[in-house]
């Protein structure tokens, strides 16, 4: 379920993305796309954290990051677009580390 709902923020992200500037009304749909896009991707992210164990990293949750760091993109909210993108990196990167530990452990 919160895939689907991810996915459907992603199809508002892209709307938003690809909007002509230069049509009247431009901001008031930009506006209103972003917004339903980050609504759909706080709703997945809800899940997604529900479920993962305190401090493990999530790749799901690291996608929501992103997304969320591509909707402040759009809007140009850029320090806060780094701000995201610089967590999801934290939580792939983290998941990378625990993914080749656990891969490595039965040598041990």
């Amino acid at each position: 379920w919160a895939l689907t709902v991810m996915h459907l923020g992603q199809s508002y992200e892209l709307e938003a993305e690809n909007l002509a500037r230069d049509e009247k009304g431009f901001e008031l749909q930009m506006q209103d796309l972003t917004e339903r896009a980050y609504d759909a991707y706080e709703r997945a992210a809800a899940v997604f954290m529900s479920r993962i164990e305190e401090g493990e990293p999530d790749v799901d949750v690291a996608n929501i990051y992103h997304c969320l760091g591509n909707i402040h993109n759009i809007r140009g909210e850029y320090m806060e677009a780094l701000r995201r993108y610089k967590t999801a990196l934290s939580y792939k990167v983290m998941r990378l580390f625990l993914s080749l530990f656990l891969l490595l452990l039965p040598f041990s």
